[in-house]
Parts: C-alpha cells; sequence; structure tokens
C-alpha cells in the first residue's frame, strides 16, 4: 500500500483478477459445535464461558487429576502451573465467582483439553504436541428446593435430541472422581463407550 501511494494509485494498470471459486466443503465437527453452542445458549438457559487452558497443580491433585498432567515452563503464577486436563477446575472457579452475584446460574464450556499422549505419525517421526480433544461441559446451580441434577439430565437428554444423537445410555455407577457425589452420578454410554457423565459435586469442593 505505501508502495502504491509513492507511485500513484492513477499510475497503476488495472488487471482483472481470476480467482477459481471452489464448493465450500461441509465441516461437520464445526456445524456440531454451532448446533450444540446455540442450543445450550438459547433452548437450554447457558451462558457460554472461555477460560485460559490452564490450572493450578494444586488444583488438579485436589480434584484427582494430579496423575498425567502436562507442566508449563517458566509458568506466570502457581496457579497457572500445568495445562488443563479437564475443563471441572475452571469450571468450578467460574461458579464459585458467580455464587458471589446470583443463586441460580447455568454456564457451559466447549474447550480443549491437554492429555500427555504423543500419536506417532509413522515408524520413524512422532508428534511432540499433546493429544488436544474438544471437551463440553457444564455447570447447573439452582435454589436447594430445586433439583438441579435432574435439570442437567434432562438438558443433556434434549440436546442428544437436537444434534440427532439415538444410541446412548445413561448407566447408574459409582464416580471415580472423588470430588463428586456417589449418590448422583450417571455415566454417558453412546456405542458401549463411556463418553462423558453427570455428577453433583460434594460439599465442600473448592478450586482453592
Amino acid at each position: 500500500e505505501e508502495v502504491a501511494r509513492v507511485i500513484g494509485y492513477d499510475n497503476l494498470a488495472e488487471h482483472k483478477t481470476l480467482v477459481e471459486l471452489e464448493k465450500p466443503k461441509i465441516q461437520i465437527e464445526q456445524i456440531l459445535e454451532n448446533r450444540t453452542k446455540k442450543f445450550l445458549a438459547l433452548a437450554g438457559g447457558f451462558n457460554e464461558v472461555f477460560n485460559y487452558p490452564w490450572a493450578g497443580e494444586k488444583t488438579l491433585k485436589m480434584l484427582g487429576k494430579n496423575a498425567k498432567i502436562i507442566e508449563v515452563g517458566n509458568p506466570l503464577s502457581v496457579e497457572n502451573s500445568a495445562l488443563q486436563n479437564s475443563l471441572i477446575p475452571n469450571l468450578i472457579k467460574n461458579t464459585e465467582d458467580n455464587l458471589r452475584y446470583f443463586d441460580e446460574f447455568r454456564i457451559f464450556e466447549l474447550a480443549r483439553v491437554y492429555l500427555p499422549e504423543f500419536n506417532k505419525l509413522d515408524s520413524k517421526f512422532q508428534d511432540k504436541l499433546p493429544n488436544q480433544p474438544k471437551i463440553l461441559a457444564g455447570v447447573v446451580v439452582t435454589q436447594k428446593d430445586k433439583n438441579a441434577f435432574l435439570e442437567l439430565k434432562g438438558v443433556l437428554e434434549s440436546l442428544f435430541k437436537k444434534i440427532l444423537v439415538t444410541h446412548y445410555s445413561l448407566h447408574i455407577t459409582k464416580p471415580e472422581q472423588n470430588y463428586l457425589d456417589g449418590e448422583r452420578y450417571l455415566s454417558i454410554i453412546i456405542n458401549g463407550e463411556e463418553l462423558g457423565w453427570l455428577g453433583e459435586l460434594k460439599e465442600g469442593v473448592y478450586s482453592q
């Protein structure tokens, strides 16, 4: 632009640029994300939150997630010393912050977590980046006379219907996470594989 200004725009010859257009590719993952976020924000009454992709080692250990974490080189603080391997720690922190102002609210996050699992590209090379799957997690906070667990279960079933997930089941099991109530927990099974869970936090669980 600066060179054109020196030469003068009137002194530049006009040329027609031919651009070959292609049909946009259908991005299934992006479509699914957009439908999920739209449903949760509109029909589900959730607010989306955006967190930094790290959490404190102290928080991860307290939530029973001290194994298999990726430490951050030269962290800004102790609270930002590891990459998150779960969305739960930051969502609990979001919940604490919101409880100072609201008695009822719903929040969700759809973001990547970072797992120290490296996939081999071929026999000679290995990908040095951690496995970074996208995870959906949410929190429902209600008054004591309401049942947040059942509300969240209803939202999940409605979401599955919206995004056309039909072959799933909810199993009553005991949680492996020590920060969840043992009586209110359901594992989400899709095609024979556990892909998620619903649970209620124990009293006294805090991120700090």
